[in-house]
């Protein structure tokens, strides 16, 4: 929240000023266990104190405000490289209590600030919600939070919930025990409850494969799902509304900068997320830690960044190295996983994949050993599934899409909702083998009838989905059931997750007849090397259509000019033309950020190469174009070669446009000559291009009305959050704003409701009309 700075009349202190000249990035305290780890005591010397001894900044550390030494590299197997700039230095501990006095009335205003935020949330929603959860982890954000809140609410008026992942470090369950008893010397009534799987996570890494920064079950099953359940329990089997108090800071990512104060909904329906310490840093955290005398979780001192679970497709190789060294016996539980996954994969050198981290970035499951197969063949409306040793039953699976009756002589099976037949299916049995049959025009139905199906093959009473249910229809343990008279249709257990099911988008395997399809990749390496620059885009509407022709680039340049134009929609290639969207840009006097984003909105539709990309790299999500390749390569089955040319395409087309650093859809980072897309995404949408993209997914739907919150399922494609990465809060926001100002939209986005309705209009329409 504050600016930090070293301090001027003593160098070892940092202090809080708001007017700081020369601040710098929040540092973190470094104890002696982190030196000893890295190898200091060979170049200083130090006593094993309490306090902590320096500063750190990233891999820099500090003593006072001189730059002694530098961790380079490092991996699970090997340790950092210690560069040393400064040696035979005697560090002296760190003056904790000089410290909180300089810097006593600022942690004050922070400290007191979040109280009176506290308060007031309770005070607002105490009558409109269910349970008031503090989320306790362990970590120094939950363990600051929690102190907070314990000062501003009286301990029965609140949960605190400790999720057990099973993958947890000694000193976290160590904090937990010791935070339960201080507070409850204080407190009499304060009580933290653990909730937890009862798998041990260890084998769901054998079940699922191992979780990845793209195939990311663990938080869904470990974390989300035990807590809901146990809420579920105290609320007589119905779906609470909660209030969650979470320790999300703005200045932990480039994703949670965006993050609201009070955020409803961000993952699951009934949950209003709070973040009394949002605006907090590193330093803070830490500073207010030392002024409460709440004791740090001692994973802390060894040198983790985070405390989390042990091995986690996001930590970084640093971590993976401590925990590694510190915890061997830990890792290796996870790491025998990744070696199973690694023999599967027919990975040729083992030990490079495990040191780079390659089985964070795993996108399919062709490679997790499972009895269950199914294969789908979706073709012009017709739609065969065939199933082998599924875990579940179909047909009660089946009872979310609507209620059914059968006819079992010609075993056919008629769903209806409201009376009103959606779909008739065909379905034969033998032995453990099951063939569903069908044909439709709804894209829609056929689509939650796979999800279906996917989740009676795989299910694997993970609790995910259960999650997602808002009326407590859905059970799954110990076998799935469905309560009719709850179920509401409402598809959210199927739209949730690609597949409509976590164990099926981990570990499906793709067979012919559901892979890509010609339409699905064709086009994916139409644009050679290049990508849609910024300079030609202006050439081109500053001289028209003749600038295609008589412009002096080289010939595969042209080629691939011609081919983006297309796709953007900005030519027709046919009558060799320019188009009215290209028109219409052009005579409005918009910014090239404007322009890229309804252009983008166009190639997203058009472009096999931008659609994969957009709709399988998750936002947050840092891939390097190595990582890139392969993913492409394991969709397409194109030749390295080609895949290697349309990775340079679309890092070219970020690398040159206001695609990449200013809109965040690829933001482009580089260390070692190696190039890494960043998607981040970006709030800052144009009030046209939402609206542009809203009617674009109209006439590819063929749907005039959709929920804000499908938008945000995993499997949707298409959209304003898709295509950007915007804000749920903040696309509500806009939505309200544009159905106020431009009558282009309805929104019913009230008491639970996020509806949207279009009107009968095209897209080109809506635009023509905003852009007036």
């Amino acid at each position: 929240m504050y600016k930090i700075e070293w301090s001027k009349d003593n160098k070892n202190l940092l202090i809080l000023n708001d007017f700081a000249q020369d601040n710098i990035i929040p540092p973190r305290p470094v104890f002696f266990e982190e030196l000893n780890l890295l190898g200091f005591n060979n170049y200083f010397k130090y006593p094993s104190t309490e306090e902590p001894l320096m500063w750190a900044i990233g891999r820099d550390y500090y003593y006072n405000s001189v730059k002694v030494a530098r961790a380079v590299g490092g991996d699970i197997n090997n340790a950092p490289v210690l560069e040393i700039y400064q040696d035979g230095i005697e560090f002296e501990p760190i003056d904790i209590d000089m410290l909180i006095k300089l810097n006593k009335s600022k942690i004050e205003v922070l400290k007191n600030e979040a109280i009176e935020f506290t308060k007031k949330v309770y005070k607002e929603y105490a009558n409109k919600v269910d349970f008031f959860i503090v989320a306790f982890s362990g970590g120094k954000d939950s363990q600051v939070l929690l102190d907070l809140v314990t000062i501003a609410l009286e301990p029965e008026q609140y949960k605190v919930i400790f999720t057990d992942t099973t993958m947890e470090l000694p000193h976290t369950y160590e904090t937990v025990e010791k935070t339960e008893k201080h507070y409850k010397n204080i407190y009499k009534n304060f009580k933290i409850t653990s909730v937890r799987n009862p798998i041990d996570a260890a084998d769901s890494w054998n079940t699922f494969g191992p979780p990845s920064r793209i195939l990311r079950w663990c938080c869904s099953v470990y974390k989300t799902s035990p807590v809901h359940n146990y809420l579920k329990s105290l609320n007589n089997g119905k779906h609470p509304k909660t209030i969650l108090f979470d320790g999300v800071r703005r200045d932990e990512s480039n994703n949670r900068a965006n993050h609201l104060r009070i955020a409803d909904g961000v993952k699951h329906n009934g949950v209003l997320n709070t973040r009394p310490i949002i605006e907090w840093n590193d330093f803070e955290i830490y500073l207010y830690l030392f002024y409460s005398g709440v004791k740090l979780n001692n994973e802390y001192r060894i040198g983790l960044n985070r405390v989390g679970c042990s091995i986690c497709p996001f930590a970084s190789q640093w971590s993976d190295y401590i925990i590694a060294k510190q915890y061997p016996n830990i890792a290796e539980k996870f790491i025998s996983s990744i070696d199973t996954y690694m023999q599967n994969s027919n990975v040729h050198n083992k030990k490079e994949y495990l040191e780079n981290g390659n089985w964070k970035k795993r996108a399919g499951g062709n490679s997790i050993e499972t009895m269950n197969n199914i294969e789908i063949y979706d073709q012009e409306n017709n739609l065969e599934i065939f199933m082998d040793n599924s875990n579940e039953n179909f047909f009660e699976w089946l009872k979310v899409l609507g209620n059914y009756k059968t006819d079992t002589q010609k075993n056919n099976v008629h769903i209806n909702i409201d009376d009103h037949n959606i779909l008739n299916i065909k379905y034969d049995k033998h032995s453990n083998k099951e063939k569903i049959t069908t044909s439709s025009s709804n894209i829609i139905d056929l689509s939650h009838l796979k999800k279906i199906a996917y989740k009676a093959n795989y299910c694997v009473h993970c609790g995910s989905c259960e999650v997602e249910c808002p009326t407590g229809a859905l059970n799954v343990f110990p076998k799935v059931n469905i309560d009719t008279t709850l179920c509401i249709h409402c598809s959210k257990c199927l739209d949730f997750h690609n597949k409509g099911c976590v164990m099926a988008d981990s570990a499906h395997k793709t067979v012919v007849g559901e892979g890509k399809g010609n339409n699905d990749i064709k086009g994916f390496n139409d644009y050679g090397d290049f990508g849609l620059r910024q300079e030609w885009l202006t050439s081109f509407f500053n001289n028209g259509f003749n600038w295609v022709i008589e412009n002096e680039l080289g010939t595969k340049q042209k080629i691939s000019i011609k081919k983006w134009f297309r796709d953007a929609e900005l030519v027709d290639s046919k009558v060799k033309m320019t188009t009215p969207f290209f028109m219409l840009l052009q005579k409005n006097s918009l910014s090239d950020n404007h322009k890229y984003q309804l252009i983008l909105i166009n190639l997203y539709h058009n472009s096999s190469l931008l659609k994969w990309y957009i709709d399988n790299i998750p936002v947050n999500n840092s891939l390097n174009t190595n990582e890139l390749a392969i993913l492409a390569k394991e969709y397409t089955g194109l030749a390295e070669t080609t895949i290697k040319h349309s990775i340079n395409s679309l890092v070219n087309l970020f690398d040159t446009t206001p695609l990449g650093e200013e809109l965040k859809i690829g933001f482009i980072t580089k260390e070692k000559n190696i190039r890494s897309l960043e998607k981040i995404g970006t709030d800052n949408v144009s009030n046209e291009a939402i609206l542009y993209s809203l009617y674009k997914l109209k006439e590819t739907k063929s749907r005039d009305n959709f929920r804000v919150s499908e938008f945000y399922d995993e499997g949707f494609e298409g959209g304003p959050y898709k295509i950007f990465g915007i804000n749920k809060d903040v696309l509500t926001q806009k939505l309200r704003f544009i159905s106020e100002e431009t009558k282009l939209i309805d929104v019913d986005l009230n008491q639970g409701l996020d509806n949207v309705f279009l009107k009968d209009l095209s897209a080109m329409d809506v635009l023509k009309e905003v852009l007036k």
